[in-house]
């Protein structure tokens, strides 16, 4: 069971950082935990859940590519995906004139993401030499913010999707 909120319910005055530790993924780098404690909960991390139209597109064994469209509910939930993942590099604490690297930011300008599922439960509508593309509109997803990694000139936040 996750614990998700609606981007509007985000509280910047809630993220606590945990201590730097060594990054398993990034030699030579750090990454440092969040927990988001309200009066009511404390989780690991921040799970954001929002709604895109768009479509799916099946990349490879269990990856997929969600394709959004550019009309103006969109826009509003990319951007407050976007000033989250500001107010979070901007009260890092950690960052000794460190380059803030937007990479959710750089991956959502795109107008796609990709995420694991192990199932997709819908029909597909497939060219023969193309990718399996499948259709929905509107799709649930959790945007899942595990920490914040840094190296000796930048840092970013640790981020996943998933669908819903």
């Amino acid at each position: 069971m996750f614990i998700t909120m609606r981007p509007d319910r985000f509280d910047k005055h809630d993220i606590y950082y945990c201590k730097p530790i060594r990054n398993k993924i990034m030699n030579g780098g750090l990454f440092s935990r969040i927990i988001y404690s309200t009066s009511l909960v404390s989780i690991n991390g921040i799970h954001i859940v929002f709604s895109l139209n768009g479509r799916i597109q099946e990349v490879y064994n269990n990856k997929y590519k969600f394709m959004y469209d550019n009309d103006a509910a969109t826009k509003s939930v990319i951007e407050s995906l976007e000033k989250i993942e500001y107010d979070i590099l901007k009260n890092y604490a950690f960052q000794e004139n460190k380059t803030i690297v937007f990479r959710l930011k750089d991956q959502l300008v795109s107008n796609f993401f990709k995420f694991f599922q192990s199932k997709i439960n819908v029909n597909p509508t497939n060219d023969s030499n193309q990718p399996t593309t499948y259709s929905i509109c509107p799709t649930s997803f959790s945007l899942k913010i595990s920490g914040v990694w840094a190296t000796e000139t930048s840092y970013g936040i640790t981020y996943k999707f998933t669908r819903v």
